[in-house]
């Protein structure tokens, strides 16, 4: 049995143009409010023409979903 805990953020491959960045087990406002927080930092990435290898992210409550080329 694995005792060490838990980290957050955490990042899990999905397959292999994307990743899910996982910040919490739990919903509750604070986890959402940095799902959103990283959420919006990629939106002003991509309006300062940065990160253009990331083409769409998805929020859920406690991961982000970045999709990449």
């Amino acid at each position: 049995m694995n005792s060490s805990p838990t980290t957050f953020p955490r990042l899990r491959a999905l397959g292999d143009t994307a990743w899910i960045v996982e910040f919490g087990s739990a919903i509750d406002a604070d986890t959402h409010a940095r799902v959103m927080g990283l959420a919006q930092a990629l939106a002003d990435a991509r309006a300062r023409g940065e990160w253009a290898e990331v083409v769409e992210w998805a929020p859920a409550y406690t991961t982000l979903c970045v999709h990449f080329a």
